[in-house]
């Protein structure tokens, strides 16, 4: 099952998120300040994190610098009601996936994960097409950041053998196709 982190000061945003996220069959972990998100964000892995960017205390765009500096690389979808186009290039420039701004819907936010669903479905494409190729230096990047986003994809395990496989190590390709097998 999917997993998300939503970090909104504001209550009613927080259950929206959290009524929406669940319609989509994502777990969902809450978090009402920017302290709270990165004791959450340092203790597990989500798929994706909708980050308010005006908070008390830590800003999302702090949490999304410290994330940054971490190397999480999990896709971050700005949320503000103070939609202003300098926040949305540095946010987008620091590495967000998208800004969302209030009063948005329920429409929207799924919009919004459906786009993020295609885009990692377009990099494994990418990096699958890469393998058929036999350009395995090129593809094991995609697929390691990829990993890193979605760690309990089946198929980027799958693909992951097949890199190791094409770069001559065996026992790292092995332990990649079991652990596809294994998540099937």
């Amino acid at each position: 099952m999917k997993k998300a982190l939503v970090v909104d000061d504001t209550k009613s945003i927080r259950l929206l998120m959290l009524k929406s996220l669940e319609l989509k069959n994502y777990t969902v972990a809450l978090a009402d300040k920017g302290t709270a998100a990165i004791e959450m964000l340092e203790s597990h892995t989500y798929d994706v994190v909708f980050l308010d960017i005006k908070m008390p205390g830590l800003s999302g765009k702090q949490v999304l610098g410290w994330m940054v500096q971490q190397g999480i690389t999990t896709p971050v979808v700005i949320i503000t009601a103070f939609a202003t186009v300098k926040n949305a290039v540095e946010c987008t420039q620091m590495g967000a996936f998208a800004y969302l701004q209030k009063p948005f819907t329920v429409e929207k936010i799924h919009r919004l994960l459906e786009q993020l669903e295609s885009s990692r479905a377009s990099s494994l494409h990418e990096a699958g097409l890469l393998l058929g190729q036999g350009d395995w230096e090129k593809a094991l990047p995609i697929l390691s950041s990829a990993l890193a986003d979605s760690p309990a994809n089946p198929e980027i395990y799958r693909l992951l053998g097949i890199a190791y496989g094409l770069s001559g190590q065996p026992e790292q390709a092995l332990k990649f196709q079991r652990a596809s097998e294994i998540m099937k």
